[in-house]
């Protein structure tokens, strides 16, 4: 069987439409200049998906956030009353540590252990608040880290697994669920809708920032680290009470600067570059 001809009006390029004619031309002429241009790109760094993942993922969230003699930034958030509260007042005349969180971040449920350690210890001459920001992975939505869906294995297992929050209301419900399974001796806040306090404080899910009595910061950290932190608060503030219970520090569970710290696979493979570009000037 003879293959079927094309009708001329179709293979004659006079006999299409100048819209169309134009477009089949000016195609070739894209994919060049297309092709040109990722070729003008630099290649994404690839960040492997491991430790050293989580550590520059760390780095990019600390050099976000306000550094070590700046002032604390002027930020509003909801107390779960309901009602608005500078994070500033919250100072009380003394030192703060403010760490963010999200009912859906892993590794800011474990931190939570360390945070009461804080608490336990300097409570007396520092408020430790957690600012309850946007959700870092929810399910079926996309997470702000990476563009994409990404649920790790500990909230399928563990069962948090709640999508991204539109409204205030449904925000302040999980963060009343994050404080009452997880918040011992701190005070929670949750970050408005607009996520200013979540971008301020440097885009990370569990960053944490030191504030003196004058309110400039004295310590930041992409994340939070008792390890790191402790000393500092030895310090400035003194040994505090209940020393004996920060003694070991690698024993503590969830401890991110622990050598037994569960962070391989915190960058899943082909995640990383959609990390690198998110966070790239």
């Amino acid at each position: 069987m003879e293959p079927l001809a094309m009708p001329a009006r179709l293979t004659d390029r006079r006999c299409l439409a100048p819209p169309l004619r134009a477009a089949l031309i000016g195609l070739p002429l894209a994919l060049a200049a297309c092709a040109s241009d990722q070729m003008r790109r630099p290649a994404p760094v690839v960040l492997p998906p491991d430790r050293q993942g989580y550590v520059d993922a760390g780095r990019i969230f600390s050099a976000r956030a306000p550094q070590p003699g700046e002032r604390f930034p002027d930020l509003w958030s909801v107390g779960l009353d309901g009602r608005p509260i500078a994070l500033d007042q919250l100072r009380n005349g003394g030192s703060m540590l403010v760490v963010t969180a999200s009912i859906t971040s892993p590794i800011a449920r474990r931190q939570q252990a360390d945070l009461e350690l804080i608490a336990r210890r300097w409570g007396d001459c520092l408020s430790v608040i957690v600012l309850y920001t946007i959700e870092a992975h929810p399910t079926r939505d996309a997470s702000p880290y990476s563009g994409l869906v990404w649920v790790p294995a500990e909230n399928v297992r563990d069962r948090f697994q709640f999508r991204q929050p539109t409204t205030l209301m449904d925000r302040m419900i999980l963060a009343r669920q994050f404080n009452d399974r997880f918040v011992r001796g701190a005070t929670l806040v949750v970050d408005p809708m607009d996520n200013v306090g979540w971008r301020m404080m440097g885009h990370g899910p569990n960053v944490a920032l030191l504030v003196d009595e004058q309110g400039e910061v004295v310590m930041t950290q992409g994340w939070f680290d008792l390890i790191g932190l402790g000393p500092v608060l030895e310090r400035r503030l003194g040994p505090g009470r209940a020393a004996e219970a920060v003694a070991s520090p690698t024993a503590i569970h969830g401890s991110i600067s622990s050598p037994d710290s569960p962070t391989r696979g915190w960058l899943p493979p082909g995640l990383a570059p959609e990390l690198a570009a998110l966070f790239a000037e």
